[in-house]
């Protein structure tokens, strides 16, 4: 059985990676918006199904890394699995991340994607993680 433990804390960044963090985020959600559209619109709610439609246009259009175009299909396809009665918005400003997606660099910082294919494919942040955090 896999255990899940969500862990809450701050990251130290700069002005420079907190706006480079944001496009990441919002990306990440715009491209589930896309995602929901086109399952909604040809009624695929099945995520390899969806895959197929979806995967290479979500890379280019939002230059994401592949990983991130799969956890947002994959947020769109688990969306859809209690409720098809309606499309999805999503809205939040959060993403899915796996262990291929966030490296912990110890118990200070972690790299994590920076989807906009320049010189710089992962950001290096600093966490502030306290006793309050477990």
């Amino acid at each position: 059985m896999e255990v899940i433990k969500t862990v809450i804390c701050k990251l130290d960044v700069t002005e420079d990676e907190f706006k480079k963090l944001m496009d990441t985020v919002k990306a990440f959600r715009d491209a589930c918006n896309y995602i929901s559209e086109v399952a909604w619109e040809r009624r695929c709610f099945n995520p390899v199904a969806l895959h197929h439609l979806v995967y290479y246009k979500t890379r280019e259009r939002f230059k994401l890394p592949a990983n991130l175009a799969i956890r947002a299909r994959d947020r769109v396809a688990k969306s859809y699995k209690t409720n098809r009665k309606k499309q999805h918005k999503f809205r939040q400003l959060s993403m899915d991340l796996d262990k291929r997606l966030l490296h912990f660099l110890g118990m200070e910082s972690i790299k994590f994607p920076y989807p906009q294919f320049t010189e710089e494919l992962r950001l290096s942040l600093l966490l502030e993680i306290t006793s309050k955090n477990f």
